[in-house]
């Protein structure tokens, strides 16, 4: 017969039953195991943070060949398949000195350009950046853009990080035409 100490007040560790040979039994060893599991498996999360965004996508991307010496317009849409809503904060690209996010509006009967700022993405929706609406102006080409040309750009986005894309170029007649005017014109992402 072994004897045992009774426990104490100062004792921190509370030992499972043991069975007759001494040992921990199977059950209560995988059921500390699966609380171990399941411990670190929250301990990477904060309570109530939001959940890890989904990957959105960019469709449909092109740049219309601008004149010489003038800014190009970049089109696209933005899926987001997340269930929280997003922001698109900025499009970066080595093709131009800078991409600025634009927006069409109307000043009595004339249309202007105006600076966007961050644009929302709807959650497990999209958004149409597009002749006479939303668009990315690239200013200062790097290089002349000529109809079949691709470039690499990518979004920056509030929470789902950076999104890498390719657009292909495009004319104004292709873009007159219709989407049958890019076909061929396909984005990676």
């Amino acid at each position: 017969m072994r004897l045992r100490r009774p426990p104490s007040r100062g004792d921190a560790i509370r030992r499972p039953p043991a069975d007759a040979s001494g040992r921990v039994g199977p059950v209560c060893a995988g059921f500390a195991l699966a609380l171990l599991m399941l411990g670190c498996k929250e301990a990477g999360r904060a309570e109530g943070s939001p959940p890890e965004p989904a990957v959105s996508q960019v469709l449909d991307a092109f740049v219309v060949a601008p004149a010489i010496g003038s800014p190009a317009a970049m089109y696209l849409t933005v899926t987001n398949p997340s269930d929280a809503p997003d922001m698109l904060t900025t499009v970066e690209t080595a093709a131009a000195e800078r991409a600025e996010l634009h927006r069409t509006v109307e000043h009595g009967a004339m249309l202007h350009m105006a600076p966007a700022g961050a644009i929302e993405l709807p959650a497990r929706g999209q958004i149409r950046l597009e002749p006479g609406g939303y668009h990315v102006m690239l200013v200062g080409t790097r290089a002349a853009l000529s109809p079949g040309d691709t470039i690499e750009a990518a979004l920056i986005l509030g929470r789902g990080g950076r999104v890498d894309f390719r657009a292909c170029v495009v004319t104004y007649q292709a873009l007159a035409e219709g989407p049958g005017g890019s076909a061929g014109c396909a984005s990676d992402h």
